[in-house]
């Protein structure tokens, strides 16, 4: 891709040069002595691009070096060696990292300062780290020093980062591919700088993400599975949950059957007199005044809180929350006491709160007393079958809750609506949701989000989303929601959409003000290099499809997350439509192969680049092909389809549908 990076530098020539971060200008005063963030989007927030303190690098030479402190920790080191290798690749410029015990540092006064080395000290500004949300960070000069600091750890690694995107014109773009920008001097301008995210937990949950610790960090996401080395991350997402795993945990990690099934069948489930090995009796060890009951030390709940304090004390991070999840099913027990708990607690969620409540309240006097001056806070699902608050109307005709969370309990509300509306819209489907979130606002102070962005059964229809990502990110904020993970396509990777989407989403989540075509244009620009307007005009082209659909149809036109004639139906897509978006970029494929100027392999890889487009309106056709075509051309059609498609090493069209399964059912070898 050496020939599209040049390609791609020319461009710079031209003022076509978008933001693509989320700036902090100052807080303003709440209630109670809070301070409030407010969120620009303006690039260069804090960095005076009018005055330069000199050049970082200049014609192959540089007098500076990297400072890390002499107690500095994993994730600093490492800060410090992307700080040099992403200098190195856009100068051929190769800092040293040194110690501050190093004497050589004050000689000069150039360096770069990662974290709270004694030079920092000596500086002698300010920094208010508790306004930091976790993540945040300052960049700042001062002399000829430039100073990068955060509150944790994994906010200087951020802030390294945000340095190499808005002083380098590094872009971190897929999992496979960081846009340099070769340069042979690099200008260290005067800087103040502070980023907050706008969520301390920000995860894009998919198949891109999915155990590319590093790709993700460096988008400056906190992806929550821990199947990494944590530390070298800070102490981001990775170490937020204790044993690192968030979602289906009641019967898949915590309590697992294979270990306890055959002595407790009465700790699971029982429905229809037969245990179920796929969920909890969550009233197994409470009392009916939703106590832990103690006399009972052979419980199911008594030996939850053994297993969450053995996985509390085996953690040496700076974790926070366990996660006590139900599994993904509709199995709930129909024991006698879990009949009468729904009964006078609000339902299966009113159980199931209880039994958290119970449980994170031993856990806080447990750590009170062994004096382990740890923070825990216990989250669980409102999802599925617990999704509706625990709670009734009274003789007054309003809603009032039956169980409410304790402030060491978390609530992470997983809901499936439309997402080409947002849950504050008047959307039909969306209503619902809305209503049920106002009523968990008021079960629960602590609430966290799991919310989604594709088509599980088809993950390569067009997804218009983008839109309602900026609102529900804006109204999660404004609830006071604090962790947020956005599940896409779980095991298609190599696609546009799904590339664009964790592009968008890694950003909206540091802050939700961005303006999103702006996003998507930057994406499509150090991407797609010659190609980017094509790409522009693509997205443009699909989105405006639906935003008519949406107007033409009557209550709206809705998303939907699995198999639903009423989404993927062909008469929602004309041919001329599909046709349309797909000559499009055929047209684009034909100039890129004529470009005398590339090199076999740069036409290629943007070919391929192209196809991660065109496969989206093709499987459209394809799934409908015999409402637009005469089915006798359908297995030559699918044939050219299915060879993108493993040109691009694509192994799955949809959550646990397989290529091959596809090439079956149509058959095609």
């Amino acid at each position: 891709m050496k020939k599209l990076k040049k390609i791609i530098s020319c461009l710079l020539g031209f003022t076509f040069l978008i933001g693509a971060t989320f700036s902090v200008v100052g807080c303003k005063d709440k209630e109670e002595g809070q301070k409030e963030t407010t969120y620009i989007s303006d690039m260069d927030q804090g960095i005076n691009r009018e005055k330069s303190i000199g050049y970082l690098v200049e014609n192959g030479i540089s007098d500076y070096q990297i400072l890390i402190p002499s107690t500095a920790d994993e994730c600093i080191r490492y800060a410090a060696s992307e700080m040099q290798k992403y200098i190195n690749q856009t100068s051929g410029v190769r800092l040293p990292i040194v110690e501050d015990s190093a004497a050589q540092i004050f000689l000069s006064g150039k360096f770069i300062s990662l974290g709270e080395t004694s030079l920092r000290e000596l500086a002698g500004f300010k920094v208010d780290y508790d306004s930091l949300n976790d993540d945040g960070f300052l960049m700042k000069t001062k002399n000829n020093a430039l100073y990068i600091v955060g509150e944790r750890n994994s906010g200087v690694l951020y802030g390294v980062y945000d340095f190499c995107e808005r002083i380098l014109g590094t872009r971190f773009l897929t999992n496979d591919y960081t846009y340099i920008e070769e340069r042979d001097k690099i200008v260290l301008y005067e800087m103040d700088r502070i980023e907050i995210p706008a969520f301390s937990v920000r995860w894009y949950y998919a198949q891109q993400t999915m155990k590319q610790l590093e790709f993700v960090t460096r988008q400056r996401q906190t992806p929550i599975y821990n199947n990494g080395r944590p530390a070298l991350y800070g102490d981001g997402g990775y170490n937020t949950y204790y044993k690192g795993v968030v979602g289906h945990t009641v019967v898949t990690e915590l309590l697992p059957t294979k270990v306890y099934l055959a002595d407790h069948e009465d700790w699971y489930a029982t429905n229809t007199e037969v245990a179920s090995q796929n969920d909890l009796c969550y009233t197994n060890g409470i009392t009916e005044d939703g106590e832990l009951d103690k006399n009972d030390n052979d419980s199911m709940a008594m030996e939850m809180l053994r297993v969450c304090k053995d996985i509390i004390l085996q953690n040496d991070t700076n974790a926070d929350t366990i996660f006590i999840g139900q599994e993904d099913n509709q199995i709930w027990c129909q024991c006698d006491d879990c009949v009468k708990s729904g009964e006078k607690y609000g339902g299966r969620s009113g159980t199931l709160l209880t039994f958290i409540n119970a449980i994170a309240k031993e856990l806080e006097e447990w750590n009170e007393s062994e004096k382990l001056g740890k923070k825990i806070t216990v989250e669980t699902f409102a999802y599925l079958k617990t999704i509706d608050p625990p709670g009734e109307i009274d003789k007054d005709g309003e809603w009032k809750p039956k169980v409410k969370a304790r402030a060491n309990v978390a609530v992470q509300y997983a809901w499936m609506g439309c997402n080409l509306h947002s849950i504050t819209e008047a959307c039909t489907i969306n209503r619902t949701h809305a209503e049920r979130f106002k009523h968990w606002e008021e079960c629960a102070e602590n609430i966290t989000i799991w919310d989604y962005a594709t088509n599980f059964s088809h993950n390569f229809f067009w997804f218009e989303n983008f839109d309602s990502l900026v609102k529900n990110y804006k109204y999660y904020l404004d609830i006071g929601v604090t962790r947020v993970m956005t599940q896409g396509a779980p095991h298609v990777s190599n696609y546009y959409q799904g590339h664009l989407e964790n592009y968008v989403v890694a950003k909206l989540l540091w802050n939700p003000w961005y303006d999103v075509n702006e996003l998507i244009n930057e994406f499509n620009y150090y991407y797609y290099g010659d190609s980017y307007q094509t790409m522009n005009d693509f997205v443009s082209y699909m989105r405006a499809y639906y935003k008519t659909l949406d107007l033409n149809t009557l209550n709206g036109f809705h998303t939907a997350l699995y198999t639903d004639g009423y989404f993927l139906m062909a008469d929602n897509y004309s041919l001329s439509f599909l046709t349309g978006a797909i000559n499009m970029l055929q047209k684009e494929i034909d100039r890129v192969n004529a470009d005398e100027t590339l090199v076999k392999g740069e036409k290629n890889e943007l070919v391929k680049r192209l196809w991660q487009a065109q496969i989206q309106p093709e499987y459209m056709v394809l799934h409908n092909y015999d409402s637009y075509y005469d089915p006798s051309g359908k297995k030559d059609f699918a044939k050219q389809w299915f060879a993108k498609v493993d040109a691009l090493g694509i192994q799955y069209y949809s959550e646990g549908g397989s290529v091959n399964s596809l090439k079956t059912a149509l058959g095609v070898s």
